[in-house]
């Protein structure tokens, strides 16, 4: 639908391990764009996986564990990662201070590459650092706070990179 559509991507979860084991979990999505993209080679679309927030048996909850699809994919131009902020806070990434942001961006870097960041899904989190509940809010609303949403809009890194904003659909009444 993408290539139809001529959107340049797509992003999805990555999905879960279930009883398969981490490895197998990482090898099977790893295999699933790679499967996907063997169907439509003439499209060109990007396929995004969003980092999780670590509930359950979800697979992409760290940096580590994204830049392992990306290791495996057979045609690594069509895969990058869509950070949600609300996600890496959950699954222990702090971004509430100009420290903990450089810090996570650095391990975002050393795992997945800055280069491989395709979108950013931007909104706070219901639920405390680290949770690893999967609960958005409002920017400004939640555990993050507005100040330090300022961070990730104004990287000269990420410039170009598009960033929506993926809050609840209920309006707060203050």
């Amino acid at each position: 639908r993408a290539g139809r559509r001529r959107s340049p991507g797509f992003g999805l979860h990555p999905g879960a391990k279930r009883g398969a084991g981490v490895a197998n979990g990482l090898d099977q999505t790893a295999r699933s764009p790679d499967q996907i993209h063997a169907q439509i080679p003439e499209k060109k679309v990007v396929t995004l996986l969003e980092t999780a927030a670590g509930q359950g048996s979800c697979l992409g909850c760290s940096f580590e564990e994204l830049g392992k699809i990306l290791d495996r994919v057979d045609d690594p131009a069509r895969v990058g990662i869509c950070i949600d902020t609300c996600h890496i806070f959950a699954s222990g990434y702090d971004i509430r201070s100009r420290d903990c942001y450089e810090r996570t961006i650095e391990q975002l870097d050393v795992h997945a590459g800055i280069d491989n960041v395709g979108a950013f899904h931007l909104n706070d989190s219901q639920k405390p650092l680290g949770s690893p509940v999967d609960r958005h809010e409002h920017i400004g609303k939640g555990q993050i706070g507005i100040d330090d949403f300022a961070f990730v809009p104004n990287d000269p890194r990420f410039a170009r990179t598009p960033k929506l904003i993926d809050t609840p659909k209920h309006v707060h009444p203050n």
